[in-house]
């Protein structure tokens, strides 16, 4: 082939190479100096710039502002050394928008060696990018609310931590949930909750001052953390309340969800700290004691953590603990409490129930039964009481002595709600054989608040299999009357508050004898409770009464 052919063939490649370049890629030529000397369509159409106002210009006519300036040092020192440079920039087009390029720049050297050109080839990966940061956002970010999430948080803690340390300021974690948000899931659905949660992220991102603070932790859990607060302790504890009040108030305020008013609110526990070496853990864990305290305060309260609070909570959890192990192991006893008549002659008992602790002895139920109730375990503990109660029952049926005197059994607003209860006290008293009239069940005024004819309904299920039902200390709710009106009981027990100073209190003994009254007329039985002396026995019974309970008569024992 001759050197003509040769040559026409070399430049007919180079012509289908820059062909093939310029489908492909973004291209741009510069002289030494870095302004553009050449530029093809594919980088016209993405910049936005004609050829006219590339040419002569240098690339900062494209600079987006995202990079730093030793980034572009970087790179201007690679090239000069005539080696060549990869990367991906971010660059901003004529309209203001940005995009992304992976680039590679040759340098360009004539016969001497000398540097005369850079060919920039450049391949749009905008849409990868977006993805990228996409994926990079969901990965924090809950999908739900749009608030960062626990990933995120890490990032945060670690952040806040170190400004505290340079600033020589303190930082705060608000822990809170909601008070109601299980009650609206469960009568309004799942998807009017996460409407309401999307609601409480928009409310939270209006009381809180810093940007990115406020995280979900999951369900209907959130975090906030406060950064470079005062120096000082008590002005820094004033910030952070000022924001978890404007918080509770926020949330405090009714919602519409479905055309519907609901109320939900908000319990808030606070850590505040400052150069802390804690791990996260620990961090949050200060917080969610005190968010426990809140809760256990009631609702829509505010609690900042305190050391003394720790050893409370432990002391608690060491109770659940305990107690866990106690119903496992059969510690809880009863003891009984006799109920006589006028004549002092016993008919019946109540069972009260007692913590045979294997180190603290006899533990009565104040020290315990509040947070069997709230943990959920009175369910269990509810049973075995019901369960030792039949036995006993069944035990006196074969005794004449006994056969005939009935056991009172206090039932809790949990026990009683449980949609199986019902069933639970039937099943029982056919697999005890007791006679159902000697097993009275005792109630409070609370338990009707929620749901009356719910309560109706269930009580007449089991007063139609032969039990009797008691309202035990009557006169401390505020609406007996109502009550006694409605509800199928066959007895009502006067609270001890009232019986403690009828002797000497006028207002006691006029309350008492209208309770008495009132017994009478709608037929029912009363039971005095909390009788201590003969003065109080003597008046109870000339004014009405026929059935007493108290030490007068005799503590709860174990025997009968």
């Amino acid at each position: 082939m001759d050197t003509q052919l040769q040559f026409s063939k070399i430049s007919q490649d180079l012509e289908n190479y820059k062909i093939a370049i310029d489908a492909h890629s973004i291209v741009a030529v510069t002289d030494a100096r870095g302004v553009i000397t050449h530029v093809n369509k594919k980088f016209c159409d993405i910049s936005k710039y004609s050829a006219k106002e590339l040419i002569g210009s240098t690339h900062q006519i494209i600079n987006s502002g995202c990079h730093p300036k030793h980034f572009f040092k970087q790179m201007w020192k690679t090239i000069a050394q005539g080696e060549i440079w990869q990367g991906e920039i971010c660059n901003r087009n004529k309209e203001g928008e940005l995009y992304w390029v992976d680039t590679t720049i040759v340098p360009l050297k004539d016969e001497q060696g000398v540097l005369r050109q850079y060919f920039s080839i450049r391949t749009d990966i905008s849409q990868l990018k977006n993805s990228e940061d996409h994926a990079r956002y969901m990965a924090l970010h809950d999908e739900l609310t749009g608030l960062p999430n626990r990933r995120y948080m890490q990032d945060r803690i670690r952040h806040v931590l170190a400004k505290s340390r340079e600033n020589d300021t303190h930082s705060a974690m608000i822990m809170l949930d909601l008070d109601n948000f299980k009650n609206i899931n469960d009568t309004l659905g799942h998807e009017q909750g996460d409407r309401l949660l999307r609601i409480v992220a928009l409310c939270l991102r209006s009381c809180v001052p810093q940007p990115n603070s406020i995280i979900r932790l999951g369900g209907d859990e959130f975090l906030v953390i406060l950064s470079d607060l005062n120096a000082d302790l008590e002005l820094a504890k004033q910030t952070v309340l000022k924001v978890a009040n404007k918080i509770t108030a926020t949330l405090n305020k009714p919602f519409y969800l479905n055309k519907q008013q609901i109320h939900t609110g908000a319990s808030s526990g606070i850590f505040v700290f400052k150069n802390s070496d804690l791990p996260e853990k620990e961090l949050l864990k200060y917080a969610d004691m005190a968010l426990y305290q809140a809760k256990g305060n009631g609702k829509n309260c505010v609690c900042v953590f305190d050391p003394a609070m720790e050893q409370r909570i432990l002391a608690k959890a060491a109770l659940m603990t305990d107690l866990r192990r106690a119903l496992q192991d059969d510690e809880f006893l009863l003891h009984y409490q006799k109920i006589v008549n006028a004549e002092e002659q016993t008919i019946g008992y109540e069972a009260l129930v007692r913590w045979l602790h294997p180190e603290k002895g006899l533990v009565m139920p104040s020290a315990f039964i509040n947070d069997v109730e709230k943990s959920g375990m009175i369910h269990e503990l509810g049973k075995k009481v019901l369960t030792m109660a039949c036995q006993q029952l069944y035990e006196w049926s074969k005794l004449p002595e006994y056969a005939q005197l009935s056991i009172s059994v206090n039932i809790s607003i949990e026990q009683f709600n449980k949609p199986d209860f019902d069933e639970l006290i039937i099943r029982l008293i056919n697999t005890f054989e007791v006679n159902p009239s000697l097993l009275r069940l005792e109630l409070t005024e609370s338990m009707f608040y929620a749901d009356m004819h719910g309560s109706i309904a269930k009580m007449n299920k089991l007063i139609q299999r032969g039990l009797k039902f008691s309202m035990d200390d009557f006169g401390t709710g505020y609406s007996s009357l109502n009550y006694l009106k409605i509800l199928p009981l066959s007895q009502l027990k006067i609270d001890r508050s009232f019986v403690e100073n009828i002797v000497e209190n006028k207002r006691d003994f006029a309350i008492v004898q209208t309770i008495l009254n009132l017994a009478l007329i709608l037929e029912l039985d009363v039971v005095a409770e909390g009788v201590e002396t003969e003065e109080q026995f003597q008046l109870l019974k000339d004014s009405g009464c026929t059935a007493f309970q108290g030490y007068y008569f005799g503590r709860p024992q174990l025997t009968v």
